[in-house]
């Protein structure tokens, strides 16, 4: 990537340059570890190039203090969309809820437990045709084993604004949350009972399992099962990934690239 946009610089002039020249400075900070970065340091670049950053991360802090709007991803997918203010006055995915309701709050009571969120993220080497969320959510319907909810409004017949401070707050959820049911992180409703699974699938809910080792071996032996040996390296996706082919030759041993 350094190697291309150095080629493109040099094509570039005048304003086109510099906006190219933001978007090396992003690649590069983004290459250096963007967490090594202080607040000011990151804002100074969008500031110094007026350009936007994108910041990746799990650190709720950081995006809270740092960010203008938030895409919550959950298995690739985009589940929940809105401005930063209304992501956090109003979480309206039950993956955001989990989220929120397993970091420490500086308002929470004294020795109010932390409520992780139950079971383990999909096996992302077969995409879902159901709602990847479903096996670990607590509000899960029917339909939702058996459709992938698009992204629709949380106030039903807004139109859809996808920037500026005025972006639309957006969820993929067949059964949104209440704000009651939100803050206390699970249904409310008399009587509610999630969904079971069809069968062969696996009930996340209620198990009281949260991924451990013993989870990610099991994983591994079913997939060294279908595919063979693995690598301890970790590919893209976050599983573990076949080993490259070797090949020997005069100057030793060496893998495709």
């Amino acid at each position: 990537m350094p190697a291309l946009l150095d080629k493109v610089l040099r094509i570039g002039e005048g304003k086109q340059r510099r906006k190219l020249e933001a978007v090396a400075a992003q690649v590069n900070a983004i290459e250096d570890d963007f967490v090594s970065m202080s607040d000011e340091e990151l804002r100074g670049l969008t500031e110094e190039y007026s350009t936007a950053l994108i910041l990746i991360t799990h650190d709720l802090g950081v995006v809270a203090g740092m960010t203008n709007r938030i895409n919550v991803m959950y298995a690739g997918y985009i589940v929940e969309t809105a401005t930063t203010l209304d992501l956090f006055a109003a979480p309206s995915h039950p993956y955001t809820i989990g989220l929120l309701h397993s970091i420490p709050r500086v308002d929470a009571l004294a020795g109010e437990p932390l409520v992780p969120i139950e079971g383990r993220p999909p096996d992302m080497r077969r995409a879902p045709t159901f709602c990847p969320f479903a096996a670990r959510c607590r509000w899960r319907l029917d339909v939702c084993w058996q459709e992938n909810p698009p992204l629709r409004p949380t106030i039903e017949g807004t139109r859809v604004v996808m920037t500026g401070t005025g972006a639309t707050h957006q969820i993929a959820c067949f059964n949104p949350p209440t704000e009651e049911e939100a803050a206390a992180g699970k249904p409310l409703s008399p009587g509610f009972v999630s969904a079971p699974p069809p069968a062969g699938m696996i009930d996340e809910v209620g198990a009281g399992r949260i991924g451990s080792t013993a989870d990610l071996e099991g994983l591994v032996a079913d997939i060294q099962a279908e595919e063979g040996p693995l690598s301890l390296g970790p590919s893209a996706g976050g599983l573990p990934i076949p080993p490259e082919p070797e090949h020997h030759g005069e100057r030793g041993i060496f893998h495709d690239d």
